[in-house]
This record gives structure tokens, sequence and C-alpha cells, in this order.
């Protein structure tokens, strides 16, 4: 949406659990330095190199949390993006071409949780270990994925563009991770026996699913295909959303 020569190309954009918490001034430093650390490696280094290389560029993008979350990702400044000082004036331009529908899963974080490893002996402490995992899930799914989308809605709206933002809870109290970060994929791309194995649907039914997907994706197809939505309404059990309204 703020890249040059896009305009026309598209008119509407889904934006599906976006991390935009983590889109901070600091990740321009970090890039800098990520960058240098990798000046050794060219078309002749070895595969070895490379990903030695790689985690040693990783390392230095840890320093920089949380803009360090997702070292490799975009890199605004870049063409076609840009920079970062101009993002939000390159989006406000763009907003009334451009009908959007943004939002995020209640429990993204649930999919981050059980992998930091440095955390698990607090949180396996009697009471108020289970209490504090709870906090910080929370936390992180606010401060990275909630509020940031309500904001990029918002922001839109107020620039004359048409925006939806949705809360999806499919999973929730039910699945092994709850509605976590990518739980949304399996209701787009349909397949028990492909999506059975993988965790993030652990606690889930092949009916539950199949149901659930079939009206996801009718939501999601209406508005590519009209780009409106009624002000509130919800899919029961899945998802809930509203209308953006100007301030």
């Amino acid at each position: 949406m703020a890249a040059e020569d896009t305009r026309g190309l598209f008119h509407r954009a889904i934006i599906q659990s976006a991390p935009l918490g983590i889109i901070t001034p600091g990740r321009r430093g970090m890039h800098i330095a990520m960058a240098r650390a990798a000046e050794r490696v060219d078309e002749q280094s070895s595969m070895e190199a490379c990903l030695d290389a790689q985690r040693q560029v990783e390392k230095i993008g840890q320093r920089y949390l949380p803009g360090g979350l997702m070292p490799f990702g975009v890199q605004f400044g870049q063409t076609p993006l840009p920079s970062l000082r101009q993002r939000r004036t390159a989006l406000e331009q763009r907003a009334p071409h451009c009908d959007l529908l943004i939002g995020y899963n209640v429990d993204e974080a649930e999919l981050f949780i059980p992998e930091a490893e440095p955390l698990q002996g607090i949180f396996r402490l009697p009471i108020i270990g289970p209490r504090l995992r709870q906090v910080l899930s929370r936390f992180i799914t606010t401060r990275l994925y909630a509020y940031p989308a309500e904001r990029f809605a918002q922001q839109h709206a107020d620039a004359e563009g048409r925006a939806w933002q949705y809360r999806l809870d499919w999973g929730s109290g039910r699945a092994a991770r709850g509605a976590c970060h990518s739980i949304d994929l399996p209701l787009l791309f349909a397949g028990w026996e492909q999506w059975r194995p993988a965790g993030i649907v652990e606690g889930m039914t092949e009916q539950d699913m199949a149901t659930s997907g079939r009206q996801l994706r009718a939501l999601w197809a209406r508005f590519a295909r009209e780009g409106t939505l009624e002000d509130e309404g919800a899919i029961e059990g899945v998802l809930k959303w509203e209308r953006a309204r100007t301030q």
C-alpha cells in the first residue's frame, strides 16, 4: 500500500496478524549493523559461510528488541518503499483508493511463548507461573498486534479511506495454543489431513474447521468483491468485526 507505483494494481487489502508493533525507528540502525556483519558474504561464499553469517546477523538483530523481532523483515527506505518517516504520508495518500480489512487473533503470542526456553522455568512456578505467562502473552499480543492494527485502521479512516477491523477468536480456549498467530491459515487454506499434524489445530475438530473455514472464506471473498461489510458483525465462534470511524 505504501510502495511507489502501486496505485491501480489493487483496490482492496486484507491484512492479517501483521506485527506492526515492531516497526520502530530503531530498525534502520539494526539493518545497517546487520548489513555490515554480512559484508564478507558474496557470490563465491559457500553454503556453510552463508548460514554462519545468517546466524551472526540474527544475533545482532536481537540487540534491538522489540524492533529486532523478525530481523529480516521489511526495510523502509529501500526502493520501492518510502522511508519510515514518510510511511504514514504515503499510506494516507493511498487510503481513499484502497478499502481495508485488518485484524488480529486474540491469542497471537501463544504461538511463540512455548518456544521461549529461558522463561519456561518461571512459567512452571506454582500459582504465579501460569499467571505470569498469561500476562506476558496478553501484553505481547496487544503491543505487537492488537493496538497497532486498531491504530492503522483508525488512521486509514481518518485519511478518508474505508476501513474495518476484526478480531479472530477461533480456537481460543479450545485449541492447544488458543487463537494463536497463524491459526487463521487452516481456515483459509482448507484441508484437514494437511493441517491435522500441526500443533496449532490440536483440540479442534475436522467438522469445526470445515464449517468455520467456509464461513471465513465467504466473508473474505465478499469483502474482496464488494469492498464493504456491515458496520459491525460476527461469525459466531470465529471472529467479530466493526467499521473504523473517523475521529
